[in-house]
């Protein structure tokens, strides 16, 4: 398939921001697949009794499917229908950082990929390309270019890690993946900021708190999306209604299908998804962390000459750390 394509949805978030359930759920109520037929999930298939062509297309990264010609900068286009899912971002780059921490420590031939051991103060050419315009970091946090070597070591992450804060203040290669995690964020939300700028009909965001605690009204908002564009092979738009009660009357038990899939096919805890509404704490990353260290983050999001301020303005503002009482 050419992309970008007139007649699928494109679906763009930051990793830990509820991709994985919100492509369950678009297979369940449209029956169309949301993955190539590599990636297909049997435990999937069985409960949601969707099947190809796949009409929905996600990704973490815009340029993989919008490029402008001769450059990897990603534009949309005036036929792109884009859902962008949006998380809280010291939650969502908090986990996905700690993802990084568990594995470098544990994998020598990605830790050796990411740092190589020999004489170079330099970074990583992929961290380097998103930090060099780059001034704010955490203070007191260690940098690459201020060492000798830029290396990494098992010994220098605790073995009971109970907070992000105290390996990004001991450890640089940490310390700048972190910061190249808010960068990436960016990505995603400056997309969708183009999208609704450009071809405002074109553009949906959905918020992963209201997704996780109140579904319904999220995927109903959706489905009013696809009857909007009335799109082939998605404009029975009847049927996903009724495929949506018959989800919500049965949630639990395809929140737990989807999660255990995620869990296998990832081999991540994914500690802060629950089953049961009930459960889920919107702040399980954050709660760990010092606030001042939550306030240096937010500090960062909004005051970075990288990213544009309207867009924290705009999106993010809802997720700035209240100040004490």
């Amino acid at each position: 398939m050419t992309h970008p394509n007139p007649n699928v949805i494109y679906c763009h978030s930051y990793p830990r921001s509820g991709s994985n359930w919100f492509k369950y759920c678009f297979e369940f109520i449209t029956k169309t697949k949301s993955m190539p037929r590599e990636l297909n999930h049997e435990s999937w298939m069985k409960s949601n009794k969707a099947d190809y062509p796949q009409r929905l297309y996600h990704t973490h990264v815009p340029s993989t499917y919008h490029f402008e010609k001769n450059s990897q900068i990603a534009l949309p286009s005036p036929w792109t229908k884009n859902v962008t899912l949006v998380r809280n971002y010291k939650e969502a780059i908090i986990s996905n950082t700690l993802n990084w921490v568990i594995k470098l420590k544990d994998d020598t031939t990605l830790r050796c990929l990411i740092t190589p051991d020999h004489l170079d103060p330099s970074i990583p050419n992929w961290l380097a390309g998103r930090l060099e315009k780059v001034t704010d970091f955490i203070p007191g946090a260690p940098r690459t270019r201020d060492t000798k070597k830029c290396e990494f070591y098992r010994s220098e992450i605790p073995q009971v890690i109970n907070s992000l804060e105290e390996v990004v203040m001991s450890n640089a290669v940490i310390h700048e993946i972190f910061i190249s995690e808010m960068i990436q964020y960016y990505f995603c939300l400056e997309f969708h900021y183009k999208t609704e700028t450009l071809y405002p009909q074109n553009a949906l965001i959905i918020y992963y708190e209201d997704f996780v605690k109140n579904p319904y009204k999220s995927l109903n908002s959706f489905i009013d999306f696809l009857e909007r564009h009335n799109l082939p092979l998605l404009n029975n738009t009847s049927m996903f209604r009724k495929n949506l009660d018959e989800l919500m009357n049965n949630l639990d038990f395809h929140r737990t299908v989807c999660i255990n899939q995620y869990r296998t096919a990832t081999w991540n805890p994914a500690v802060s998804y629950k089953h049961k509404t009930r459960d889920i704490n919107l702040e399980h990353h954050s709660s760990k962390e010092n606030k001042d260290f939550l306030k240096q983050i937010d500090k960062i999001m909004m005051n970075s000459k990288l990213f544009d301020s309207v867009l924290f303005d705009t999106y993010l503002s809802r997720y700035k750390t209240p100040e004490d009482d």
